[in-house]
């Protein structure tokens, strides 16, 4: 799996957080210039978004797949980023390229960030053996 290091956003004094694991699959590799072009915007997005914490990306070729993980002082933060233009965009330009996604979302304190890409994997098999 290639990874970006985590870019930190604006810390947070009160301890706790959110995080949130994304796997985008994609449906053929011919489309994976399409998801990265698309995610320009939401990252730009991103980079801007009030509660922020910080925010890492992967690429698992084997799997076609783009892994995304950021964490959030608060819900309400990742709710309004989650209905930002950028990110509504995106997902409706992308439907038809991406196969089912994975979404992992846990709280944690802040000391415990970033989160290791081994635990979002732990976390993602642990989510398929529930079902």
């Amino acid at each position: 799996m290639l990874t970006t290091s985590w870019t930190p956003g604006t810390p947070d004094p009160a301890g706790g957080c959110t995080v949130v694991a994304v796997c985008l699959r994609l449906r053929s590799y011919r489309d994976l210039p399409r998801l990265l072009y698309r995610m320009l915007p939401v990252r730009r997005r991103l980079r801007d978004a009030g509660g922020l914490l910080g925010y890492a990306f992967a690429f698992e070729p084997a799997a076609a797949a783009i892994w995304t993980v950021s964490a959030w002082s608060r819900r309400d933060c990742l709710a309004r980023f989650e209905a930002s233009a950028a990110h509504r965009e995106a997902k409706l330009a992308l439907r038809g390229v991406l196969r089912p996604s994975t979404v992992l979302v846990w709280d944690c304190s802040s000391g415990q960030l970033p989160p290791d890409w081994a635990e979002v994997r732990d976390r993602e098999a642990a989510a398929a053996r529930r079902g």
